[in-house]
């Protein structure tokens, strides 16, 4: 039942997609992404990732970051991880945004700072 709902939701979210994708190709130094949390808040998964994803992250294609949110979340320094989890865990909380400029370590092992502003609705669905 939940999985059907969360997959209600999505389907909701998608419908902004080509909006979204418009939006993205404007911002030339930074990346748009929407962020999928399960009612459960057990999974996390990109639902959209602009087309500049590679360019800004060391080659992690939009592909691959769809189909692992691994792959985004991993270029993450450890240290900075837990600060991400512990922020959007309280967005989610109190539904209220975030604004937190993590380090990022891209496969080459080039750091980076990267502001990561986040706006979290609630879904019918609970997600």
């Amino acid at each position: 039942m939940q999985e059907r709902q969360d997959r209600q939701a999505l389907s909701g979210l998608r419908g902004g997609e080509a909006r979204l994708a418009s939006l993205a190709h404007a911002l030339p130094h930074g990346m748009a992404y929407q962020v999928h949390v399960s009612a459960d808040r057990r999974t996390r998964r990109f639902t959209f990732v602009s087309d500049n994803c590679p360019r800004l992250n060391g080659g992690i294609t939009v592909k691959a970051a769809m189909e692992d949110s691994e792959a985004l979340y991993s270029l993450i320094d450890p240290e900075f991880r837990r600060v991400l989890h512990e922020a959007e865990t309280k967005a989610l909380e109190t539904l209220e945004p975030f604004d937190i400029e993590p380090q990022f370590v891209l496969p080459s092992g080039v750091r980076r700072s990267r502001r990561l502003p986040s706006s979290p609705p609630r879904l019918a669905a609970g997600s």
